[in-house]
């Protein structure tokens, strides 16, 4: 599953619950700036990586999704991220 799919499983999830990112930041005390990043499958732009596992496992339990199966999908996503990332510094450095 792709980044933009993962993302836009998250915001019908919380679509279908009747919330808004608002909602969800209040309670899940994530930006409303990462939460739409999230939903949009633009998880690179949450940070390094515990910071993304640890949003999407907030995110995923607030939404009453199972955290194992979508923390894995993002981190498989991730982990290509952060691969070609440590590519660039092992050339570029």
């Amino acid at each position: 599953m792709s980044p933009e799919e993962i993302g836009s499983l998250l915001r019908v999830a919380r679509e279908d619950l009747g919330r808004s990112l608002a909602d969800a930041a209040s309670v899940t005390k994530i930006s409303k700036f990462f939460l739409s990043n999230m939903e949009k499958g633009e998880f690179s732009k949450l940070g390094e990586r515990p910071y993304v596992m640890g949003f999407t496992k907030t995110y995923a339990k607030y939404l009453g999704l199972c955290e194992k199966n979508i923390s894995e999908m993002v981190r498989k996503n991730h982990s290509e991220y952060e691969d070609s990332k440590l590519q660039i510094y092992k050339t570029g450095r």
